[in-house]
């Protein structure tokens, strides 16, 4: 048998099933993640969108784009996951204090020239 090493604080997880900011997304009828674009009712489209799913070059694959000081994660405020850009790489699903959910301002192109050159 084996000791728990760290276990969980005190405190509860909060109930996320009677919060409507969260069910939006987290609670649905067919335990499905949606996505809303400007018409909740309708599924966000997705072809004016950056291409997701796609292996993050370095710099010296290519020397169209920067190295991010973690190859894996990225940056502190564009992230890569597992050295892929996603959609969670530009967007923060809990973070709509900028618009369209963005990780930062994209002012002057702010957001695009953390990873591309020009």
């Amino acid at each position: 048998m084996h000791d728990l090493i760290n276990g969980p604080g005190a405190g509860s997880i909060p109930d996320t099933t009677s919060n409507p900011n969260c069910n939006r997304c987290h609670w649905t009828s067919d335990n499905n993640l949606r996505l809303f674009g400007q018409n909740p009712t309708q599924p966000l489209n997705l072809n004016m969108h950056h291409p997701i799913s796609n292996t993050y070059p370095t710099a010296a694959q290519d020397p169209a784009f920067n190295t991010p000081p973690d190859t894996q994660k990225g940056w502190s405020d564009v992230k890569l996951d597992s050295g892929r850009v996603e959609c969670i790489s530009c967007h923060d699903p809990h973070d709509p204090s900028r618009g369209s959910f963005l990780r930062k301002s994209n002012s002057g192109s702010a957001l695009c020239f953390t990873c591309h050159i020009k």
